[in-house]
């Protein structure tokens, strides 16, 4: 499943909906990505770390062979610390 290359512009630290969570971007991935556009963070009360992809027309989880999971990885503390303050 390719991402797509029409994607609204995101960085590291913007929030997006995928499906019904509001996330919070952790990694932006470049053009033509096999496994999707970004990496985010969701869930304040139990953080949990997922890839998400634009699809033309809106943000959705993509299933990616070993990927996702806890979001207490150091490298997401500070997105984890965004996602718990809130928009």
């Amino acid at each position: 499943m390719r991402s797509s290359s029409c994607r609204p512009p995101v960085s590291a630290g913007d929030w997006i909906r995928v499906g019904e969570f509001n996330c919070v971007v952790s990694a932006v991935y470049e053009a033509g990505y096999p496994f999707g556009d970004c990496g985010v963070v969701l869930n304040p009360t139990s953080p949990r770390s997922d890839i998400a992809r634009w699809d033309g027309e809106q943000w959705l989880f993509v299933e990616a062979p070993g990927y996702g999971g806890r979001g207490d990885a150091p490298r997401l503390k500070r997105y984890v610390e965004i996602l718990r303050r809130g928009r």
